[in-house]
């Protein structure tokens, strides 16, 4: 949305013609908030013990050789089919490369696995209310400082910037009806909270934000949604990015993507469906259902004051996706005819202060992508909960389990502590590497383990309430053996 346009809405919505009646006027200043974030965060992780010891045959490593430009020092001047061949004849030289190739995989794992940043950023989001009760607008801005980047990793923020800002916010938005039963229309920059417009919100100094159009029909607890998004800004870097601005070899990155979806909220439970496609790249389509059962309804005696403390809890997550011609996947391998599922399967159980939760995530066979905003797929289960790990490779399954605990009932209700098991297997390599994902190929393993715990401490009252302190940290079992924590200093206000 040109921004020239967006400052002479807004000052003609703000001129006294607008505000002719008191009455509507004092509306919408009620309506309308400030919300205030102050985030500093730091995040360290580090490869440990790195041991890569992986055993090539002729064609694999031929193919590492000439992808790494290592074939020039070993055998300048020889084509991939001479080496190949010179390989597979000489088992003596085979195993040599396979031990070069290994030790300069250790030691770019080891360099490049190595992440040491930290900033603190400021996030500022202003809703209006809705003059007359129909139009409104939203503003938000996000800018920060790095404190250090140490290391060759990128979590938080890129490299390369010394600060960065972004007006993450910046829409007019139109309302016919009330706030329960609506029609409604955004149009301009923000966040978007709909399936597969995913967040990290809690993690990173920069929030991802979303530029298009959003047009919703909301009936209570039911909302029919569609979404056309054609500009797209990630966590780590400050720019906004258009699909112009993409070749067509890096339409993983972000293309034109729309949506439409469904939406049920109550206190029975939740459910979401969506399809969203994006030009030039793939079509995916989620289900989601989640509810809850008292455990009172099970015949357990439960005061009457505390049933919605005890709760058994589920949730179903289905997903599939296709692309009827080549898409260009986020490695620059080109994927005839992609078809793929992925699924997760939760339960937990919610014990007053206690919570435990266990989780079945299984990917299909051609491993699944992420739609052309970055997001998709069933992660907002327990295995968003990951710290190092991604789990979307081809035919992976992970076992995730969960136990969390609130102080409350040794009066300390600022207090929340959580473990979190990730257990992954049958990740299928040789399908990893068709796919292109040649780092994942040689630095990782079939079957890993990922544990993290972590300790947050909320200050729940007093003038210093909205201050929060959280830290975590993480170990897998990975080849790369990485080893991780991140702290977090937060304080949140609205006006």
């Amino acid at each position: 949305m040109n921004i020239k346009t967006t400052i002479y809405i807004i000052n003609m919505l703000l001129s006294g013609a607008a505000f002719a009646e008191g009455s509507a006027f004092d509306k919408f200043v009620d309506d309308s908030s400030l919300d205030m974030k102050l985030r500093t965060s730091a995040i360290n992780m580090k490869p440990n013990g790195v041991n890569i010891d992986n055993q090539y045959d002729a064609a694999t490593a031929t193919g590492i050789l000439f992808a790494t430009g290592a074939n020039n020092d070993i055998f300048p001047g020889m084509t991939d089919q001479q080496v190949a061949a010179y390989l597979q004849s000489d088992p003596n030289t085979l195993a040599m490369v396979n031990s070069e190739i290994n030790k300069e995989l250790t030691n770019q794992v080891a360099r490049e696995g190595t992440v040491n940043q930290g900033g603190t950023s400021l996030w500022l989001e202003m809703e209006s209310g809705y003059i007359y009760n129909f139009v409104g607008f939203d503003l938000g801005f996000q800018g920060g400082i790095k404190s250090w980047n140490i290391g060759d990793g990128v979590l938080i923020m890129s490299k390369e910037d010394e600060t960065f800002h972004r007006l993450s916010t910046g829409r007019i938005k139109f309302r016919l009806g009330d706030e329960e039963r609506n029609l409604s229309l955004r149009y301009g920059r923000g966040v978007i909270n709909r399936m597969h417009f995913g967040r990290d919100k809690d993690e990173y100094l920069l929030d991802k934000t979303y530029e298009g159009t959003e047009l919703a029909v909301n009936w209570d607890e039911y909302s029919l949604y569609a979404i056309s998004v054609t500009g797209f800004g990630d966590v780590t870097n400050s720019e906004i990015k258009y699909a112009e601005d993409f070749p067509q070899f890096e339409k993983a990155g972000f293309d034109r993507t729309n949506s439409f979806g469904f939406e049920y909220n109550s206190d029975y439970g939740q459910i979401q469906a969506a399809r969203t496609w994006s030009k030039n790249y793939l079509t995916t389509t989620s289900v989601k259902v989640a509810t809850g059962v008292p455990i009172s309804w099970l015949g357990a005696d439960i005061p009457g004051s505390q049933i919605l403390d005890y709760l058994l809890l589920f949730q179903v997550n289905y997903n599939w996706q296709e692309s009827e011609d080549d898409f260009v996947n986020n490695f620059g391998v080109a994927i005839p005819n992609h078809e793929s599922t992925n699924y997760d399967l939760f339960v937990g159980v919610q014990l007053d202060s206690v919570f435990m939760g266990a989780s079945y995530n299984k990917v299909g066979k051609n491993g699944f992508y992420k739609s052309g905003t970055g997001s998709g797929g069933s992660t907002d289960s327990l295995i968003g909960l990951s710290l190092i790990n991604g789990y979307d490779q081809p035919n992976q399954s992970t076992y995730t389990f969960v136990t969390s605990y609130n102080g409350k009932n040794m009066n300390l209700p600022e207090l929340d502590i959580n473990a979190v098991i990730l257990h992954s297997r049958d990740i299928d390599m040789d399908q990893v590497l068709a796919a292109g994902d040649l780092i994942y190929y040689l630095t990782g393993d079939s079957i890993f383990t990922e544990s993290l715990f972590e300790v947050k401490y909320s200050v729940l009252e007093g003038p210093l309430k909205g201050l929060s302190f959280r830290g975590v940290t993480g170990y897998e079992t990975n080849q790369a053996n990485v080893m991780g924590y991140a702290a977090w200093i937060e304080y949140n206000r609205t006006f």
